[in-house]
């Protein structure tokens, strides 16, 4: 990616993303949500020029993925490619309303992504009354039905506006306060099939991954002990903090030593965001009639479907 024509793509889909607001293809919003998002890579393309030829070696490969990335998403919204599952939009739509409120305009869209993530991505664009988001999909690894579906709450949780603020912040405990937070929320609104989900994951990468850490995210490892702690204090005196708490991985799954400070410090503060978002939180009775019994329907909610499924995975693999 040499210095002098890097730009060259960005240019390009600032005015292609203007021309689709202009005729009406792209809203406002999502319009807003492309601008902040090309704004971000061609900073980071600005940069790339003032590195050394070692840093520059580290960062090509990953700034033409992002470049690519940005050109598939911008090409599917103009083709008219706006959901690429439907099974995530039912989820997601679901999960922002419950975060964003009723009352938020939310223009969605949903890509495969042409980068090979082994994981979700997104990106958020904000304003009162009204919020655009966009969900990536893996190529490889299927996030559209359980085990993995439930991770698309994640990424919704990265719309509610606290969350929103730290998972963009510089600070890297920050950072993983928002990822936690995140974590928290999905639980909150998603139950134990939140968990489940958590144990597919670090079934995906491997016990020893599942203890590594980066810039943006805590470690699963550490993910997993945070929602041992909260799964008591969500549903108090109920059976379906045992569920939740047995879908995890066991506890020989642990953090590494240079992250356990962050880890007792992210859970102290997440246990007492519980309170904070006590009011989003699913009824548990709505759970312990998924997982014990009385359910019989989802009563129209997908986040209800997911563990209602997962609960006849686990009645069924008991043999009854």
């Amino acid at each position: 990616m040499a210095a002098g024509s890097s730009p060259r793509p960005i240019d390009r889909l600032r005015t292609v993303v203007e021309e689709l607001r202009r005729i009406g293809i792209l809203s406002d919003p999502m319009a807003s949500l492309l601008r902040e998002w090309i704004d971000e890579v061609a900073g980071q393309v600005a940069a790339f020029a003032t590195y050394g030829p070692e840093i520059q070696g580290r960062l090509h490969s990953k700034l033409k993925k992002s470049v690519l990335v940005l050109e598939s998403v911008v090409a599917d919204l103009a083709s008219g490619k706006r959901i690429a599952d439907s099974a995530s939009e039912r989820i997601l739509r679901e999960s922002l309303t419950r975060f964003l409120g009723g009352g938020t305009s939310i223009d969605l869209a949903i890509a495969l992504s042409p980068v090979d993530y082994r994981g979700l991505r997104s990106a958020v664009w904000l304003n009162e009354g009204a919020a655009a988001f966009v969900l990536l999909l893996s190529p490889s690894v299927d996030f559209t039905r359980n085990p993995l579906l439930p991770r698309t709450v994640h990424e919704a949780a990265h719309a509610e506006a606290s969350a929103h603020a730290l998972v963009t912040h510089m600070d890297i405990f920050e950072r993983w306060s928002g990822e936690a937070l995140c974590d928290l929320l999905a639980a909150m609104i998603a139950g134990p099939a939140f968990y489940f989900s958590t144990t597919a994951v670090v079934e995906l990468l491997g016990k020893e991954r599942s203890r590594d850490s980066d810039f943006g995210h805590p470690s699963m490892a550490t993910r997993a002990q945070l929602l041992r702690a909260v799964g008591p204090l969500l549903w108090p005196e109920s059976p379906v903090a045992g569920i939740a708490i047995q879908a995890l991985p066991d506890r020989t799954l642990v953090c590494k030593p240079n992250e356990l400070r962050y880890e007792e410090n992210l859970e102290r503060r997440t246990t007492a965001q519980v309170a904070t978002y006590q009011g989003l939180s699913t009824d548990k009775v709505v759970w312990e009639g998924a997982y014990l019994g009385g359910q019989e329907d989802a009563q129209g909610s997908a986040l209800v479907a997911l563990n209602m499924d997962f609960a006849a995975n686990a009645t069924r693999g008991r043999g009854t």
